[in-house]
């Protein structure tokens, strides 16, 4: 999947996938570990890769946090982090926009909306 060779998921990702309230249900679930193997850095998911960053959020109150620590003194706001996920997961997929949705679990329309935003506020896509 993605041209990558995915073969492993570690103990601790496991646990995540295993005890996150998935508000979507079996749709989410399957984006969120098509968006994990996008981030993966090897041939196994690893808990980091559910995430924008190594830090990795309490998920009993991420639903309710405006914001997600980066490191000391950083956070990121979560239209950051939204834009940093869609723009990631655009080149993970070469730019393919329509791939890019569907992983993301939007339309292709939010998607391009969110993009001619970026543009808007400088962002060179």
């Amino acid at each position: 999947m993605h041209g990558k060779t995915v073969d492993r998921i570690s103990d601790e990702a496991m646990k995540y996938i295993t005890n996150a309230p998935w508000q979507g249900n079996v749709r989410e679930l399957e984006n969120a570990i098509e968006r994990a193997i996008v981030m993966s850095r090897g041939e196994q998911i690893e808990l980091t890769d559910f995430f924008m960053t190594d830090e990795i959020p309490d998920i009993t109150v991420l639903s309710d946090a405006p914001v997600m620590e980066l490191g000391v003194g950083r956070v990121q706001t979560i239209a950051e982090h939204e834009k940093q996920l869609i723009l990631r997961t655009l080149s993970a997929n070469e730019g393919h926009r329509a791939r890019t949705a569907e992983i993301l679990g939007i339309s292709i329309r939010t998607l391009r909306n969110k993009l001619n935003e970026y543009r808007r506020t400088g962002d060179n896509i």
